[in-house]
């Protein structure tokens, strides 16, 4: 399980970013188990002391991410929770 609060969690399920892969381990979609824990564990902040590997790797696994959440979006394959209508709170 990725290393979330509940707050954070429900938001990225509610909008289809999260999903549980085939072995049970959930990852953000498109991703593998390890590539979501470096996604998640990433601050793509200038400055940050990240070497350009880490981040050419990140801005990959982002548009890994995004493209195939996108295309889960297109395939119907999520749909949207009340969660996501509900007011952030905080």
């Amino acid at each position: 399980m990725l290393e979330l609060d509940d707050m954070a969690r429900t938001r990225l399920l509610a909008s289809g970013a999260l999903t549980v892969d085939a072995g049970g381990d959930e990852v953000f979609v498109g991703l593998t188990v390890a590539e979501s824990d470096f996604f998640l564990s990433f601050e793509p902040v200038a400055g940050n002391g990240h070497d350009s590997a880490e981040n050419t790797l990140y801005l990959t696994l982002k548009h890994k991410h995004l493209v195939a959440r996108h295309g889960a979006l297109l395939a119907g394959c999520w749909q949207p929770t009340s969660a996501e209508n509900e007011p952030p709170t905080g």
